[in-house]
């Protein structure tokens, strides 16, 4: 899961400029770099890179990092981290939160493990820019 320089490597990558309607589920570890109109669902470590822009509810089935926006809920099952220079705007739901100094959030937490019964296949729509698997 980690590379020679300590780095989660990453098997779904949407790349900074590409752009998706819908719903995306991503397996294994997992970086959005671009921007999601919809929710997003991973099975796996999730990184929101920095830029990134999600408008939707993302749900990780274990830890959830953002370094970009999200607008929507954010639920992991193990824990989610914002860092430096995030947003968030929506609910967290997690039994463990780490907020870096200097990342925003507005919303509500609630400290428990969510229901992970929503993960489920893709339904997505490539409208602009490269997406890749790596």
């Amino acid at each position: 899961m980690f590379n020679a320089n300590n780095e989660i490597k990453c098997d779904t990558i949407l790349a900074p400029g590409s752009q998706l309607e819908g719903k995306l589920t991503c397996k294994g570890p997992s970086r959005i770099s671009g921007h999601v109109e919809g929710d997003l669902v991973a099975d796996d470590h999730l990184i929101i890179g920095e830029g990134a822009q999600i408008n939707g509810n993302v749900l990780g089935s274990t830890t959830v990092e953002v370094r970009g926006t999200v607008t929507g809920a954010v639920r992991a099952a193990d824990r989610v981290v914002l860092r430096p220079g995030s947003l968030v705007d929506g609910e967290v739901e997690c039994p463990s939160i780490v907020i870096d100094e200097g990342a925003r959030f507005n919303g509500t937490t609630k400290m428990s493990k969510p229901d992970m019964g929503t993960l489920s296949a893709p339904d997505l729509k490539v409208v602009s820019g490269e997406s890749a698997t790596e």
